[in-house]
């Protein structure tokens, strides 16, 4: 289902299913119609045994443990709801500079500043690095297309872990993507950064174009996150060469003609510092567990999930 005017934020690629991926491509049962209803209700008159109901029992009270009992679309929205309450974000005018800090303690995450007019006229990293692009030409052209979309799914396979032995990492992963691209989205606003080829009319983007600032890349910010958390969570895979694929994803949206270079390297900075301090808080959570609330308890669920299935490998 498409929300939020055409954008789904917990399935950031439309994919259909738990974490993007059907595995038996079943049918959606979609909306049922007036006739279905009736019939069904008539049948069940004749059909359908008789049961005493069931006692209610009152449920421990906001409890993380049932976490994996809702739909996958509802726990996304409850680790944004979290995340986002762990966090501040600042905007400060004079400097044009954008921070992430952490609401307990207003310690410092991450902060960005606005590219500057020489920055994107003249600078290496500016418009000069999207100019005279051809990816037609370019060996990479399959993989520019193939990580247009669903790139947690993506680097998790290029990583190893497939679908069938992967499905509390994939949702890590979802979650992850979803968090930094939370504040990724929120920082572009704040920007305003205007795309390549709104710049230069030469520049036709090769890849649909989202309706948001250039600044800082949303690609670059998820997949260098994606490294991270990875890195953490599946074994025998290094760091630095999940780091050097969230470089060629980021690459790869520079010679789409989506973005400037200068913004693949903020968007490196902002996933990278995100996910490292989101890590840091699970682990922080569970180190000082019953000495004090969790900062992260639900996200803390699947972190523990995704560890599980990583040791059963």
């Amino acid at each position: 289902m498409s929300l939020m005017f055409g954008w789904n934020p917990w399935n950031l690629s439309g994919g259909i299913g738990t974490f993007g991926w059907n595995p038996w491509e079943f049918e959606s049962p979609g909306v049922p119609n007036a006739s279905l209803v009736r019939a069904i209700s008539n049948a069940q008159a004749t059909t359908a045994p008789s049961r005493q109901p069931k006692k209610y029992k009152e449920t421990t009270f906001d409890d993380p443990g049932i976490y994996l009992e809702s739909a996958f679309e509802f726990r996304m929205s409850m680790l944004a709801g979290e995340f986002m309450s762990a966090i501040e974000m600042t905007f400060d005018r004079p400097t044009r500079t954008a921070r992430v800090n952490v609401r307990r303690d207003g310690k410092l995450i991450v902060a960005l500043t606005a590219p500057t007019e020489n920055d994107i006229n003249t600078g290496h990293d500016g418009l000069t690095s999207t100019q005279n692009r051809h990816p037609a030409d370019s060996v990479l052209i399959d993989a520019l297309v193939a990580q247009n979309e669903n790139i947690d799914a993506f680097m998790l396979r290029c990583a190893g872990a497939v679908p069938q032995k992967a499905g509390a990492r994939y949702e890590l992963a979802r979650a992850f993507s979803i968090l930094v691209n939370l504040v990724c989205l929120r920082f572009k606003h704040a920007f305003a950064v205007k795309r390549p080829h709104q710049l230069d009319p030469s520049i036709v983007p090769m890849l649909p174009v989202p309706g948001h600032g250039s600044y800082p890349g949303g690609h670059a910010t998820m997949a260098s996150a994606l490294a991270v958390v990875i890195a953490g969570t599946v074994k025998g895979v290094a760091l630095t060469k999940l780091s050097t694929l969230a470089e060629q994803i980021a690459e790869n949206r520079v010679r789409a003609g989506l973005h400037f270079q200068l913004d693949s390297l903020a968007g490196h900075r902002l996933g990278e510092a995100l996910a490292e301090h989101i890590i840091a808080m699970l682990l922080q959570d569970q180190q000082e567990a019953g000495s004090r609330e969790p900062t992260l308890p639900l996200l803390g669920v699947v972190w523990r999930e995704a560890l599980a299935e990583m040791r059963l490998e």
